[in-house]
């Protein structure tokens, strides 16, 4: 499982890495209108591939839920369970506290470093590099062993090396800390999912990375939101640095409890659900 989590990471992020490349360039020699016709073009090797999948049979399942229970149901057994829950609210906390730092990039590159369309492509590969490698480092780890500690440690190292982002305003010294923050980041998202889908039951599974899906996406986008707000009145640095202390803070609280939390989610799932997860990590 992390193997297969660390290339589609691998793939989805070369896109991000190449992608911003070539579109600072058309951006630079042409238009933005261009670039936009550029992208949807690549669309069309999107299309070609659907055209060469196989027909699958659909496999009979259970009954269809209604979506409140099934998402309350979802948020019982998450709460309940004393792997999962710790691991998932330090995920929701980082991703909006830190990970919005990406979709700031544009209002870093022009009122914080100056550099406009051009330094925007560059920060936005520069990420894009450093998941790259990320994911390449989990694609070449083996197991589940000692995974928990290595999500929280690159969780730390995600928020310090925002913080060392936000202490400067040149340009080639906030690249590298940029792109620390892009291979941490894609350990930490790898290495989290892989331990709520080895830990959590079957049936339970579907719901489960739904929300984990949920806080993803619109973790982020939301943190990015809160932080531009804040950004009219104190800048943006200021505010990225408040969510990286933050991050630092619940990262240190979770660590104390990694040493309950690695059993349960490195190990099978319990066969009697958040209950037996719950006795099995108090012995």
């Amino acid at each position: 499982m992390p193997s297969a989590l660390a290339i589609n990471s691998i793939v989805f992020n070369s896109a991000r890495f190449v992608g911003p490349a070539v579109a600072g360039v058309v951006i630079a020699h042409v238009s933005v209108a261009a670039s936009f016709a550029l992208n949807a073009a690549t669309y069309a090797w999107f299309f070609a591939a659907m055209t060469r999948l196989r027909h699958v049979a659909a496999v009979s399942g259970a009954a269809p839920r209604n979506v409140l229970k099934a998402s309350a149901e979802a948020y019982s057994y998450v709460s309940r369970h004393p792997g999962i829950a710790p691991m998932l609210l330090l995920f929701t906390i980082t991703t909006i506290a830190t990970r919005g730092y990406v979709e700031l990039f544009p209002g870093f590159a022009d009122a914080v470093f100056g550099r406009g369309a051009a330094g925007l492509s560059v920060l936005v590969s520069t990420v894009g590099l450093g998941a790259i490698c990320g994911g390449a480092w989990m694609l070449l780890r083996p197991g589940l062993g000692g995974l928990t500690g290595v999500v929280l440690g690159n969780t730390l190292v995600i928020s310090l090396a925002i913080l060392a982002f936000t202490a400067t305003d040149r340009f080639y010294l906030a690249l590298p800390f940029v792109f620390i923050a892009g291979t941490a980041m894609v350990i930490t998202g790898v290495g989290a999912q892989t331990l709520i889908q080895a830990s959590v039951e079957p049936q339970m599974r579907g719901r489960v990375m739904a929300l984990y899906g949920m806080i993803f996406r619109a973790g982020p986008a939301l943190g990015a939101l809160l932080i531009g707000s804040l950004s009219e009145r104190f800048g943006l640095r200021l505010p990225l640095a408040i969510g990286a202390l933050i991050s630092v803070a619940v990262c240190a609280a979770t660590w104390a409890r990694q040493r309950r939390m690695a059993p349960l989610l490195e190990g099978e799932p319990a066969a009697g659900g958040p209950a037996s997860a719950v006795e099995k990590g108090s012995r």
